[in-house]
């Protein structure tokens, strides 16, 4: 299965969604008049952002709590991330380097 997804709608227009070193990059074009728009959504803004949605303000100024489901949704997330991170990093180790040779 491919890690760049394409999303057509109604055939106008078309949505690339990639990693890039910074975080998640967003390719969005119009296949009549091949206007294309990027964006980049870092790390800690995509980390910040799934955060936020799942506080809860107490009384306290700057005091956000967590629902238990909501805590281990979020660990889920991050474990399932950390394990993706792992796996990625040792399916590129193994691969080898064009002009011979070995990065490390």
């Amino acid at each position: 299965m491919s890690a760049i997804k394409t999303l057509s709608v109604l055939s106008e227009l078309d949505v690339h969604m990639s990693i890039t070193k910074n975080g998640i990059g967003v390719t969005i074009s119009s296949g009549q008049d091949c206007e294309t728009s990027f964006s980049e959504y870092t790390w800690d803004e995509l980390i910040d952002d799934t955060v936020e949605a799942h506080t809860i303000p107490v009384l306290k100024e700057n005091d956000y709590r967590l629902s238990r489901d909501s805590f281990n949704y979020l660990k889920e997330c991050a474990q399932k991330m950390r394990r993706e991170a792992e796996d990625f990093d040792e399916r590129i180790e193994g691969m080898g380097i064009l002009g011979g040779g070995n990065l490390n």
